[in-house]
């Protein structure tokens, strides 16, 4: 971190991203270290620090001023400038040369103020990292005003310190939409990265799960942290919104077919969708995907995915369903969002459409569809035959911190449909065992069935 940070200082990094785990010291390096030491060569340097509550960066500034103040640094730079005499705020510090210090919450009023090094410090609340509008929220905040207080566009340094919980977070969005960030990522446990910054650095660490400080943290120790939670320990400790190979859904769960291999009929096909509210930036996409069933598996056998409005959604569904190159039996559209909508115009031009209102949330349903993945029996085309099945896979996986989850929602509406489909028929008596009537009478199938997310 150190290196990385006195590269920003002279100059060679201008945007910086730096993911490592709690209690590493990363505000101690990050808020009360390097702004002191730079001081020392650039007193007139102004600074901006930020993060989820203003306590934090308020906190370092006093940290700082304490360590500034101190025997030691006065006695090897002291002469070097003071603290201004008519500035002594928590929030603000100033000092003789026109450098100071400004501490502020993510999200808060900052008009009027700027700085050549903006760092956020955390400025997610991971307790709320999984609401859409809070997370979108810090980002905009971000994009718009954030971004906006360098004091030159040309020299300001932005350096953003966090752990990961979700792949749309703030780090997650600079990451992808900036061609000129450096991101230095240190996992607790390695994993096997090869990636240099730019200053040559690469993590020193050669063996799998390899532990980053094991002084402080004995593996021993990294277990237990662990076993609480694998998400969230994927997150803050090994700077993933997902535990390796999978979270609810696992990535060795699935099975691949090539083209060649698609079943030349099935028992069943349906149309899933999941629709969106609006065709905005910061909506979810509509997700149409067609599933074909055959004895105990199910086949992905095409997907549109794409952000549309509801004129545009219902002219995919239809087109999607009139295109179909085999017999498409129902057209499953959540009943939620715009799908009433499109439900209600949609049967008016396609047969079979059903209106779908599971119960249970997203997870729920994921976790419905979870035994019969794991099972093996759900098969995606080849992704070196269909390219967008990677980012499909990366979307299962990383549920239910993926930056969307639009296509877990049309696979788990499909699969738990066909599923308990067939369990309701067989239920409802049409396949009997000799020598009487099934057992399995529709009282039965209420209390025990564990498919009534439909």
């Amino acid at each position: 971190m150190a290196d990385h940070l006195q590269a920003v200082s002279e100059g060679h990094i201008l945007e910086l991203v730096i993911n490592v785990p709690p209690r590493c010291m990363k505000s101690t390096t990050v808020m009360v270290m390097w702004p002191s030491w730079e001081w020392i060569r650039r007193p007139q340097g102004r600074w901006m620090f930020g993060a989820y509550a203003e306590s934090l960066p308020r906190d370092e500034n006093q940290r700082a001023r304490r360590l500034m103040e101190g025997e030691w640094y006065q006695s090897n730079w002291g002469d070097r400038w003071a603290f201004a005499t008519d500035q002594n705020e928590k929030t603000k510090i100033e000092n003789d040369k026109t450098g100071y210090r400004i501490a502020v919450g993510a999200r808060g009023s900052i008009t009027g103020k700027g700085g050549d090094r903006l760092v956020l410090d955390d400025p997610h609340n991971m307790k709320e990292i999984h609401n859409e509008t809070i997370r979108q929220g810090v980002i905009d905040w971000y994009n718009g005003v954030w971004y906006n207080r360098a004091n030159n566009t040309s020299t300001t340094a932005r350096i953003l310190i966090m752990q990961r919980g979700h792949e749309d977070d703030l780090a997650g969005h600079i990451l992808a939409s900036s061609k000129n960030v450096v991101h230095l990522c240190l996992p607790m446990k390695y994993e096997g990265s090869k990636s240099v910054t730019v200053i040559g650095f690469r993590d020193p660490r050669t063996e799998d799960d390899q532990l980053m400080w094991p002084e402080h943290f004995p593996a021993e120790d990294v277990a237990k942290i662990e076993s609480r939670g694998s998400f969230e320990f994927a997150a803050q400790y090994q700077q993933r919104p997902a535990p390796r190979g999978g979270g609810v859904w696992k990535k060795d769960w699935f099975r691949f077919y090539a083209a060649r291999d698609l079943p030349a009929s099935f028992d069943t096909v349906v149309d899933s969708w999941d629709c969106s509210f609006k065709d905005t930036d910061g909506s979810d996409y509509v997700c149409g995907q067609r599933w074909g069933k055959t004895g105990p598996d199910f086949y992905l056998i095409a997907q549109v995915w794409k952000k549309m409005d509801m004129p545009d959604t219902l002219k995919a569904v239809v087109d999607f369903r009139e295109n179909a190159t085999v017999l498409v039996n129902a057209v499953l559209i959540e009943d939620k969002a715009n799908g009433p909508g499109v439900i209600s115009m949609a049967k008016k031009r396609i047969p079979g459409v059903l209106g779908v209102n599971p119960e249970g949330g997203k997870m729920v349903r994921a976790h419905g569809a979870a035994p019969t993945i794991e099972a093996g029996n759900v098969y995606l085309p080849m992704p070196e035959e269909q390219p967008w099945v990677s980012d499909l896979l990366l979307e299962y996986c990383t549920f239910p911190n993926a930056r969307h989850d639009d296509r877990v929602d049309a696979t788990s509406q499909a699969i738990i449909w066909l599923t308990k489909n067939d369990l309701e028929l067989f239920a409802g008596g049409s396949v009997e065992p000799e020598g009487g009537s099934s057992p399995y009478d529709d009282d039965q199938f209420e209390r025990t069935s564990p498919w009534r997310i439909g």
